[in-house]
């Protein structure tokens, strides 16, 4: 079954999936820790805005917007323009903490936009290529800064795969799948909002 017209939200209509011998090569090759496919099983071939469309033709409306990471949905024409100007002058694309023009452009801009206007002498941090990196950097962050332990985690929050971020994950499934009692240390400074019906 597959879910249709829309991606990341209950309101779904499920049709039958006609894509079976396509996505073979996905079940046989593919580690079974694969996850948010398992969710959306369609083959998707391009996408434009908040749409995503599958090899038979079907547009869907992405909720998911890659879990949350598309502010300004798939491939919009000015960054996309900008990424391919960039590609055909051979910049730099994979360079770890090291200094390049790109990140001189981006620090000078953020400098102008967004710390100067407020009087912030803050420095940035480029953490890891993950959410998960970011989150486990902002655990130990609001740790040091507060003087506090405490962390208040909601329900059904998604927050990565790392021990850190487990800990404060919403979803006990997420949590209990690792199996790994260091997730379970961290749980002692924890403290759960749950909604209604949860």
């Amino acid at each position: 079954m597959m879910r249709r017209n829309f991606i990341g939200s209950d309101r779904s209509e499920t049709v039958r999936n006609k894509q079976g011998s396509n996505m073979e090569i996905f079940e046989r090759l593919e580690s079974e820790v694969r996850g948010y496919c398992r969710s959306f099983p369609a083959v998707f071939t391009k996408a434009r805005g908040h749409a995503l469309f599958d090899e038979n033709g079907n547009e869907y409306i992405d909720f998911f917007a890659g879990a949350g990471v598309l502010n300004y949905g798939h491939n919009p024409p000015r960054l996309k323009a900008r990424l391919i100007e960039y590609l055909r002058e051979d910049g730099v694309t994979h360079s770890l903490d090291m200094m390049t023009t790109a990140k001189e452009t981006f620090l000078r801009r953020f400098e102008e936009v967004v710390l100067r206007p407020r009087g912030m002498d803050y420095k940035i941090q480029f953490p890891g290529p993950t959410g998960t990196n970011a989150v486990e950097a902002a655990l130990k962050l609001a740790r040091k800064v507060t003087g506090r332990t405490e962390v208040v985690s909601f329900t059904n929050g998604f927050h990565g795969m790392t021990l850190g971020s487990l800990a404060v994950t919403g979803n006990a499934g997420k949590r209990g799948r690792r199996g790994n009692s260091a997730s379970a240390r961290h749980q002692h400074a924890l403290r759960r909002l749950s909604r209604p019906g949860y």
